[in-house]
């Protein structure tokens, strides 16, 4: 790489809204999704058209790529799923099936390999690849601190699920980030908002719409959803069980 500038290129692929980051000194160049290339909504194709836009742009190869950088962690995500799967046995069985994920491809345990042989065919088998770090999904998520404006920041961090837990909390200081608490993965609103969604006849990604269509509702299931969503005292919460 050329020494006057650290270049790290953030990659994902296998899920869904496949694409890149290009930082170049610690500051964000190209955030670029495949979608917007192919016509592909929330594509999970290898990001080829972002590569080479990114690339043909800032006039760069991949000899000048000091690091690659992916927000999913394979040891982590491994352990998860099994665990899920042994906890919930033999109910869980249906986490195992690719329709239980159609929002992400059963390939995404092999995101690593996956980068590297799209990478290898799109710059050529004669490439030396830079290193490729495995980042913890909610860890790449609480990073965006580091081009936020704060110097100091609690940073909270929901979705369906990572490769550990469904909502984290950090504390953000200067250039580090720590995890203070995490859920259970199965203490997931975002997954509770996409069941809702499905329910009611929408589909995947269209949660933004019941969001909307929740400002003309009413109290009618309101006391239902208590039941689902337990609040602690302490401000905690938990899925009741009995309705996964």
């Amino acid at each position: 790489a050329r020494w006057d500038i650290v270049h790290i290129l953030g990659l994902v692929t296998r899920t869904h809204d496949s694409g890149l980051a290009l930082l170049e000194d610690g500051a964000p160049t190209f955030v670029l999704e495949e979608e917007r290339f192919n016509r592909e909504k929330h594509t999970r194709k290898f990001p080829f058209r972002a590569l080479k836009a990114a690339f043909d742009d800032r006039g760069l190869s991949l000899a000048d790529i000091d690091v690659i950088t992916t927000p999913w962690h394979m040891r982590s995500l491994w352990r998860m799923m099994f665990g899920a799967v042994r906890e919930g046995f033999p109910a869980s069985l249906n986490l195992v099936p690719p329709s239980a994920r159609p929002t992400q491809s059963t390939l995404i345990v092999t995101m690593p390999n996956g980068l590297r042989w799209g990478l290898l065919w799109h710059f050529g088998v004669k490439q030396r690849l830079p290193k490729i770090v495995q980042v913890r999904h909610h860890d790449a998520h609480a990073a965006t601190f580091f081009v936020s404006p704060f110097e100091e920041a609690t940073i909270l961090v929901m979705d369906g699920y990572g490769d550990e837990t469904a909502q984290s909390a950090y504390t953000g200081a200067g250039n580090r980030v720590e995890r203070v608490a995490q859920s259970h993965i199965f203490d997931s609103l975002g997954m509770l908002y996409t069941a809702v969604t499905e329910h009611l006849g929408f589909k995947y990604f269209e949660e933004g719409t019941v969001m909307a269509l929740a400002a003309t509702g009413d109290k009618t299931y309101a006391e239902k959803f208590r039941e689902l969503v337990r609040l602690a005292p302490d401000g905690e919460f938990s899925i009741n069980r009995d309705f996964i």
